[in-house]
């Protein structure tokens, strides 16, 4: 059991310094709504935040008025009215050690959750660098906005950026699928970082 925690910490402590990599990074999310609904945004820099600004529509660019809506969207967020977050909250990895029951089989951690938990999941790493390749989350419990037997995948790749993140969801009012893909990383530049000042 010892060895699990032991590894568990190795793969925290990746994550968090990949985590200051990727925050350096700009890149492309195409997110599918399936079966044909698509949504592609530019996920840049917002006073100094990762930000997620739409970009297009079904490969089409954003109308006139689709434009302002997001600028428009862009200033309430920087001013702090919209959340800023863009990520998909699984809880942090360093809790799961006090919150879950751990296995260790090879290099995948299964986590269940202990009573009351939210998701049980299964963190594929690389035995090398320890960085988490594959990252699989059932809801199992209260405290998400999906139903019990949602499942979410994230994919990262082996230098330990994102890849693909699939979600098959159940919600009140019925389930759906979605599918977000990451390409085109780069480094933050004048034209991924953007900043709104308040006016005087």
């Amino acid at each position: 059991m010892q060895l699990v925690f032991e590894v568990l910490r190795l793969v925290v402590t990746a994550e968090q310094e990949q985590d200051k990599i990727r925050d350096q990074y700009a890149c492309r999310e195409v997110q599918l709504n399936l079966p044909n609904r698509l949504k592609t945004y530019d996920v840049v820099r917002l006073n100094g935040q990762p930000y997620r600004k739409l970009v297009e529509r079904n490969g089409k660019r954003l109308s006139e008025k689709e434009s302002k809506e997001v600028q428009d969207n862009m200033r309430k967020t920087a001013r702090g009215i919209f959340s800023r977050t863009y990520r998909m909250n699984l809880g942090k990895l360093s809790d799961i050690e006090s919150s879950h029951n751990l296995t260790l089989e090879g290099n995948v951690i299964t986590a269940t959750p202990k009573s009351g938990g939210t998701y049980k999941q299964s963190i594929t790493f690389d035995p090398q660098t320890h960085r988490i390749l594959t990252r699989q989350s059932e809801v199992v419990g209260p405290g998400s906005q999906f139903k019990s037997g949602t499942t979410i995948q994230i994919d990262s790749s082996p230098e330990g950026f994102l890849q693909k993140m699939e979600i098959d969801f159940k919600v009140k009012f019925g389930s759906g699928k979605q599918i977000h893909t990451f390409t085109h990383y780069r480094k933050f530049d004048a034209e991924s970082n953007i900043n709104f000042e308040e006016p005087k």
